[in-house]
């Protein structure tokens, strides 16, 4: 029966292993006439042991049986061999995670202060933006400043070819507009610059988010591996379920909380991106609309030259012009009036550029070939007065104005001609004779004669 009991012992230390095994055992004692049957199976930690002892001296059969005893390696229930050492291996395991736990707060921190690196970048994103929208602004008002500018120097030399001060007021702000590209285009270097270093901070920026998400996803997955194991260790180990429970919750919460971070990290990073992409997007609109801008400018320079070209071929050809030009008026006091047709003469001056006008007899000498422009004006009082005002040019009429006044006021008469003369040519005006044809003259310069060269031949 020693035997028995020793048998026994084994089987149960046998049922404390991760084996599946059945066992059993007869024994015959002759000295009592009897023999014990021991049978053992054990199959996923459940063992059952049946125990039958029988007598062979036809005496009534004790039959025992025991079934369903489990043998579990629960420290509670039965101490196998080799307990010990599987709860230290569990409290080994339970000290790892726990150090696992620390790391996982610890990359919390790092993911703050990441978000905090991430803040900076797009504090400084904004104030590039802020920038390159001025710089804009101020090359689209700097362009339009200098087309309006362009078209009132183009208006003026339309109008006025000959004047030169108003050429070097345009060769002036000339200068002035290229000094102003110069100064835009160093700024635009300098923004260029300042865009390039931006985008190797964004470029440093996204490889270490990249690295930090590398980081989390490792770290990730080595967490899954080790709380796999842990699981598996809570399987052996139902005493340390409430512990295990515990130590999963707070690496859920630990998980939930770096995959929140992960996608807020993200998301971030996306917005980050999409307003680089943005701020890469206007620059090369801007660098485009600068490029056109100095395409407008080298044609407005080009035709600005021009101008300047063909300004100066005037100022030459019309310095080498004779220049002839007159005004004259005054008559003299009260009406003027002659018995016969008399030439008017005109004593004073306004201008006489050249000295081809005489004051003294009325005539203006042609100084040289060419088509000259002559005017005069008018003017009789009273009622009723009678003007015939005839132009000659030598001896020949060019034009005859006849006029007549109904009313007691001023009555004024004005004609212009255009005419070819060659040089030493005269004109003059006279006025018809009889006491019914007269002029009214005072200090107010009614009446005038007024010439000039247009253009030699």
């Amino acid at each position: 029966m020693e035997i028995a009991a020793v048998f026994l012992l084994v089987l149960f230390s046998l049922c404390s292993a991760d084996t599946d095994l059945q066992f059993q055992l007869n024994i015959n004692h002759h000295e009592s006439q009897g023999s014990l049957d021991l049978s053992l199976n054990h199959h996923d930690d459940q063992a059952t042991l049946e125990v039958s002892l029988n007598r062979h001296n036809d005496q009534p059969t004790n039959h025992l049986t025991e079934k369903d005893n489990k043998c579990n390696s629960s420290k509670n229930e039965v101490e196998a061999p080799g307990g010990s050492s599987v709860n230290a291996a569990l409290l080994a395991k339970l000290t790892a995670m726990e150090t696992r736990l620390a790391a996982s707060e610890k990359l919390n921190q790092q993911n703050a202060a990441n978000l905090a690196q991430l803040s900076s970048v797009e504090m400084r994103l904004n104030l590039s933006e802020s920038r390159v929208e001025q710089l804009a602004d101020k090359n689209e008002v700097k362009r339009t400043a200098m087309e309006a500018r362009l078209a009132a120097s183009e208006e003026v030399n339309r109008q006025n070819a000959a004047n030169l001060a108003q050429l070097s007021s345009v060769e002036m702000r000339l200068n002035l507009s290229e000094s102003r590209v110069e100064q835009l285009a160093d700024k635009n270097e300098a923004n260029l610059a300042q865009l390039s270093s931006v985008e190797m901070r964004l470029n440093l920026s996204e490889s270490r988010v990249e690295q930090l998400a590398d980081k989390n996803e490792a770290k990730r997955t080595a967490m899954e591996s080790r709380l796999a194991a842990s699981e598996e260790g809570n399987r052996q180990n139902a005493a340390n379920l409430a512990q295990l429970s515990s130590v999963e919750m707070r690496l859920n919460l630990s998980e939930s909380r770096v995959e929140q971070l992960a996608d807020k990290n993200e998301a971030q990073l996306s917005g980050v991106e999409m307003r680089a992409n943005l701020s890469e997007s206007r620059l090369e609109q801007l660098a485009k609309n600068n490029k056109a801008n100095l395409a407008q400018l080298s044609s407005v320079e080009m035709r600005l030259n021009q101008s300047v070209s063909r300004v100066e071929q005037l100022a030459r050809e019309n310095a080498d012009q004779p220049k002839v030009a007159f005004s004259a008026y005054h008559l003299g006091s009260g009406y003027i009036a002659y018995s016969s047709p008399t030439t008017l003469v005109y004593k004073r001056v306004f201008s006489n550029i050249g000295n081809a006008y005489n004051p003294s007899t009325g005539f203006f000498h042609a100084a040289s070939r060419g088509v000259y422009f002559f005017t005069f004006t008018a003017a009789t009082y009273g009622s009723p007065q009678y003007m015939t005002i005839v132009m000659y040019k030598n001896n020949q009429l060019l034009i005859h104005n006849w006029g007549q006044n109904n009313h007691a006021h001023f009555e004024y008469m004005s004609n212009a001609v255009v005419v070819e003369l060659e040089l030493g040519d005269t004109v003059y005006l006279r006025l018809q004779g009889g006491s019914s044809y007269r002029l009214y003259d005072n200090s107010n310069n009614h009446n005038t004669f007024s010439g000039f060269l247009l253009y030699p031949l």
